[in-house]
């Protein structure tokens, strides 16, 4: 299998073939596998902390509502449900746009550098 450098504007580089680990160099390593899999936990806890904020709250604003009226109850926990929704879908989106603004960064540098390269 051929291995790609994908090289970033910033002057990060992540490849994607196996290295010499730092800590063990009898071992090989994966640098951009390691860099996804803790960008990744990073957004699950980050979404897993919101949500587990804004749940309390709306529970919490849920039962003062209800004391009053089921119906206000109601709105307020399809509200919360909403905002939920809404904060998690933003969050998709988010990673989305980081990787693919990284990935086409990375590709028009290799376009760039194969174009003149010739």
């Amino acid at each position: 299998m051929p291995s790609y450098k994908l090289d970033f504007s910033s002057g990060v580089s992540a490849q994607t073939d196996s290295q010499p680990c730092t800590y063990a160099k009898e071992k090989m390593c994966k640098p951009a596998l390691a860099t996804a899999a803790f960008s990744t936990v990073s957004f699950l806890l980050l979404s897993g902390f919101l949500g587990m904020k804004i749940a309390t709250y709306a529970n919490a604003r849920t039962t003062l509502e209800a004391r009053k009226c089921v119906g206000k109850a109601f709105i307020t926990a399809f509200r919360s449900g909403a905002v939920m929704v809404f904060l998690l879908a933003a969050n998709g989106l988010l990673v989305l746009y980081i990787l693919l603004s990284i990935s086409s960064s990375s590709t028009m540098g290799m376009i760039g550098k194969a174009a003149f390269s010739k």
